[in-house]
């Protein structure tokens, strides 16, 4: 009877423990995995966000008709809280002459003809000094219907560089009419 019940109880044991220990060592090894992942992909973002914010030139993320991201450098270029350029359309910033060039890329962009584009355009800030800047912009996600989901756009300030560059074909016509 003794020899009939260690049987019994033996094939189980036998079976069942070596085959739970393996799981409880596989579900172990899958939390320190995942644990470890989910730190890497903390650090990421950490990483990418501190990149962002430390940019020298504006960045935001955004879908069509919202931003959903800028970073505090465009804030500082456009003169313009964070709260305001989320909450009013790009127009309200841009210079009136540069709206409709502007306007057509981003249609081409928003449609699927062009994946990105960059501009050389003017930004009207808040104390109504007028700014150049070059901007980039490019689409990060698309739909399956090729319609933008998501895009980056880039900017840098470069109005120093136009006032130069001014400056020197101002200088430049100067001397020609004076040595004429």
């Amino acid at each position: 009877m003794i020899d009939e019940t260690l049987r019994t109880i033996t094939l189980p044991v036998l079976t069942i423990y070596p085959i739970g220990t393996l799981i409880l060592c596989l579900i172990i090894t899958y939390e320190r995995r995942s644990l470890q992942t989910e730190r890497s992909l903390s650090e990421s973002e950490v990483r990418f966000q501190a990149v962002c914010e430390r940019a020298p030139v504006g960045i935001i993320v955004g879908i069509p008709g919202r931003i959903i991201y800028a970073n505090s450098e465009y804030s500082n270029i456009l003169g313009l809280s964070l709260e305001t350029i989320k909450s009013v359309s790009w127009k309200t910033y841009t210079h009136p002459d540069d709206i409709a060039k502007d306007a057509f890329l981003t249609e081409q962009l928003l449609s699927g003809k062009i994946d990105q584009f960059d501009i050389t355009k003017r930004y009207i800030r808040n104390n109504g000094e007028i700014i150049w800047v070059h901007l980039y912009m490019s689409a990060l996600q698309r739909s399956e219907k090729a319609e933008l989901v998501e895009y980056v756009c880039i900017i840098q300030n470069i109005t120093k560089e136009v006032e130069r560059e001014h400056y020197l074909v101002e200088s430049e016509r100067a001397q020609r009419a004076a040595s004429v």
